[in-house]
C-alpha cells in the first residue's frame, strides 16, 4: 500500500480507495480480485494502481481479462507501478508485449511451483509420511516435518472409531455425542466422516493414488477401523 501511495503522489494522483486482495493469484474465479476489477471498470476513477503483474496475474483467465481491459473500459489506465508498466487503450505494442511476457512468466511460475509442490508431496507420501496438514488426532512437528500424536484429541479419535464400529450411529450423532462427552473440539458431520474413513489412523498413508504403510504412530488397529 505504501508503494502505491508514493507512486500516486509522484504523479499527482489522489488515492480514493484501497482494495487488499488476499486470495492466491494462482486460482481461477477469485472473488476479491473479480470484485476489484468490476469496481475498476465501472467506478469513477480513471487510474487503477496494481503493484506487480506477477502478484495479480498468475492464471490464464486473469491474464486474458487484463489484456482485454482497455477494450471494455477505454477511458481507464492501468498502472503496474512496481513493474513500470502503464497500460491503456492505444498503448504501444511494446507495452502489450511486456505485459503479456510478464503475465505469461507469472502463469508459468505458478504452474511450475504447483507441479513441484505436488511431486514433493507425492514423494513424501511414498516414504510413508503424511504430506499435508495434520488431521484431527495428530499435530505437525516442525522439527521432524512429520506428524505426531495429539494427546488431547487422540482418545476422541479412538472413541469415534469405537462408536462407528457399533454400526448404530450416524456421523451427525457421533459428532454430537463426543461433544456432549467433553471432546475439546466440536467436530462437524463431515469431519467425523473423514475420520472414520481415513486409514491414517491405523497406520497407513493414502494420498492421491498412493497407499503405503506410514512411519507415524497409529491410533487404532486396522480391525477397529
Amino acid at each position: 500500500e505504501r508503494g502505491g501511495r508514493t507512486y500516486a503522489a509522484q504523479r499527482h494522483l489522489s488515492i480514493t480507495k484501497v482494495y487488499p486482495v488476499t486470495e492466491s493469484a494462482f486460482r481461477d474465479g477469485r472473488k476479491e480480485w473479480e470484485a476489484y476489477l468490476e469496481i475498476a471498470k465501472h467506478g469513477p476513477e480513471t487510474h487503477i494502481l496494481i503493484p506487480k503483474v506477477d502478484r495479480s496475474l498468475r492464471n490464464p483467465y486473469d491474464l486474458a481479462v487484463v489484456i482485454d481491459f482497455p477494450n471494455l473500459s477505454p477511458h481507464k489506465v492501468l498502472h503496474f507501478f512496481d513493474d513500470g508498466i502503464i497500460y491503456q487503450k492505444g498503448s504501444p505494442a511494446s507495452v502489450v508485449l511486456q505485459l503479456m511476457m510478464l503475465g505469461s512468466m507469472a502463469v508459468w511460475y505458478s504452474h511450475d511451483l504447483a507441479q513441484k509442490s505436488k511431486k514433493g508431496m507425492e514423494e513424501k507420501a511414498r516414504q510413508g509420511e503424511w504430506p499435508n496438514r495434520a488431521p484431527y488426532g495428530y499435530l505437525n512437528d516442525k522439527a521432524t516435518k512429520r506428524i505426531v500424536v495429539d494427546k488431547l484429541m487422540a482418545p476422541w479419535i479412538v472413541r469415534l472409531k469405537q462408536l462407528s464400529a457399533m454400526g448404530r450411529y450416524s456421523c451427525e450423532a457421533m459428532a454430537q455425542m463426543t461433544w456432549r462427552e467433553g471432546c475439546p473440539k466440536r467436530l462437524s458431520k463431515s469431519a467425523v466422516h473423514y475420520i472414520i474413513r481415513n486409514p491414517l489412523y491405523y497406520g497407513w498413508v493414502q494420498y492421491q493414488d498412493i497407499y503405503t504403510k506410514g512411519v507415524h504412530e497409529p491410533l487404532i488397529t486396522k480391525e477397529l477401523h
